[in-house]
């Protein structure tokens, strides 16, 4: 199943050209990994040592609009009241908001760019495919850039969809 996602960071503005998501920031990959803080020996009831302590948010984008204004936020360390990140997939010919990470009080702590030679993106490859090149190449290699954010609070809201029409079947969330 394929998703689209994009990130929205106050006063930064994307490229997104998505109805629902205008002016967003538009990601092609994203990581987070909550770990929890054990003891060293782990049991079947191994309880937190401390409370869990949040890795930051990986995102991997093309280079936009938006960035300058990041690298100018991450050499000033500029905070930000709100950030947040949407995930859609297709369904039934429209797309469906699926999952919502909000994070508040965030920095943007470093924003890498990079491209390798002979590297192109799969949304790029999958970009030239569905725009009738008969051969499938790909376009020329896209640079991209990688954003480390780091908050101070984190909400995560998953919405239940019906998998013939993608109607929502209520939220759930956690912090």
């Amino acid at each position: 199943m394929a998703f689209d996602a994009y990130l929205q960071i106050d006063g930064i503005k994307g490229e997104s050209t998505d109805k629902d998501h205008k002016d967003w920031i538009e990601v092609l990959t994203y990581s987070k990994i909550p770990p929890l803080q054990t003891a060293a020996t782990l049991t079947a009831r191994a309880t937190p040592s401390r409370p869990a302590s949040h890795a930051e948010i990986i995102i991997t984008k093309f280079i936009d609009v938006a960035s300058p204004k990041l690298y100018q936020a991450a050499s000033t360390g500029k905070h930000f009241k709100k950030a947040q990140l949407d995930l859609t997939r297709a369904s039934g010919g429209t797309r469906v908001k699926y999952m919502t990470i909000e994070l508040h009080q965030v920095i943007i702590s470093r924003v890498t760019q990079g491209a390798a030679h002979g590297y192109t993106p799969l949304h790029a490859s999958l970009l030239s495919l569905q725009a009738g090149s008969p051969t499938g190449s790909a376009p020329p290699v896209l640079a991209t850039e990688e954003l480390t954010l780091k908050y101070g609070a984190i909400k995560w809201t998953y919405t239940q969809q019906g998998r013939s029409d993608g109607s929502g079947g209520g939220n759930v969330a956690g912090r």
